[in-house]
């Protein structure tokens, strides 16, 4: 043993603080952190604007893996880590772990080198702060559930944001039954609304979308494998709010992801195990709510523009045939997408080595 695994064994904080922790006790670590991000979303209108609850978390998260990686560093500098196999049996075992450490590399590499606005690129921008912050934080997330290995942890993460965005569903529908008001809004002194219209918590109706895409697809996930009867009735209702929700919310982007999720799940469960019909069932009622809010009678009673479907089908085949004959409105294909899409293209040929740095489209 060398003189400093020895100083490192014989230091009483040391041995206290980082030499004496398990794989346990980083479970728990990460339980905490993944917890404070999938209570982020339902705890932002009772407290603070969503930005500040996703900055706690990003911190308590930062701090986490901060402790875990001296824990590690410091176990193994005193000796007491227990050799692992090489770098060539985890690839084969974890290619993903690789993969996506490879492009964090490269975004930072792509920050140092190409981003001009380094302050724009490090924090992102004005409305969407999808800087190389954001990435880190997302990369220390991945890390976090990949430590969470014990089944029943990982259970009430995902459940705690199954049904805390019943929190964020109601706040839309306040909006939408004009109880409170778009921006800034408040109802009595203890719910306040950080959102423009059919946005909910999330200021942007594209990025509620995409909150409602996760969650659609990981309610209904749970739906076809619960076996508690009232686990399953509280899905369910979770379910259908979130359907009505997002149709409302007029988001088609997000509604062909929820479809295709809807789709691969049965598919998936033919493939690994064995096809039941209940696997079809959160699809059959995804399609029956979306076609009876697009042509019921009752919407109309209560306020509530109805035709989304319809007319975003309708949009759709108009850009497909626009984006065929070339002409100049396919630039406006996509909300103004395509443009943007094509932008990218000749990005990614002018700079196909690192781009010009996070958000600096």
């Amino acid at each position: 043993m060398t003189n400093v695994a020895q100083q490192l064994r014989e230091s009483r904080w040391i041995n206290r603080c980082f030499l004496s922790a398990t794989e346990k006790h980083y479970e728990a670590l990460a339980f905490l952190s993944l917890m404070s991000w999938a209570l982020a979303a339902p705890l932002t209108p009772l407290f603070l604007d969503h930005y500040y609850t996703y900055m706690i978390s990003a911190t308590l998260t930062s701090l986490v893996t901060a402790y875990i990686v001296c824990a590690k560093l410091l176990r193994r500098a005193a000796g007491l880590t227990v050799k692992q196999s090489g770098v060539r049996e985890k690839f084969y075992s974890h290619p993903w772990h690789f993969f996506l450490a490879g492009m964090g590399i490269w975004s930072i590499l792509s920050f140092l080198f190409v981003a001009e606005d380094k302050l724009r690129a490090l924090k992102g921008g004005v409305n969407l702060k999808e800087g190389l912050t954001a990435y880190c934080f997302y990369a220390m997330l991945y890390a976090m559930a990949v430590l969470l290995t014990e089944e029943r942890k990982r259970k009430a993460v995902q459940l705690t944001m199954v049904f805390g965005s019943i929190v964020p569903s109601l706040c839309f529908w306040l909006i939408e039954f004009g109880f409170t008001r778009y921006d800034r809004g408040k109802l009595g002194v203890w719910l306040t609304v950080m959102t423009n219209h059919r946005a909910s918590i999330y200021r942007n109706s594209n990025y509620y979308g995409y909150y409602l895409t996760v969650i659609l697809v990981l309610t209904a996930a749970y739906l076809v494998s619960a076996k508690k009867k009232k686990l399953q009735a509280a899905l369910w209702c979770v379910f259908v709010l979130n359907v009505i929700t997002l149709v409302v919310n007029d988001t088609l982007g997000a509604f062909v992801a929820v479809l295709a999720g809807l789709i691969l799940i049965p598919v998936l469960y033919g493939i690994r195990e064995r096809f039941r019909i209940r696997h079809l069932l959160p699809l059959v009622v995804f399609i029956a709510l979306a076609l009876w809010i697009n042509f019921g009678v009752l919407w109309e009673e209560v306020g509530i523009a109805a035709g989304n479907v319809t007319r975003n089908y309708m949009s759709l085949r108009s850009d497909i045939g626009n984006l065929i004959a070339g002409n100049e409105a396919a630039s406006h294909a996509g909300s103004g997408r395509w443009a943007l899409w094509q932008v990218a293209w000749d990005v990614m040929l002018e700079h196909p080595l690192f781009g010009c740095g996070p958000e600096q489209m």
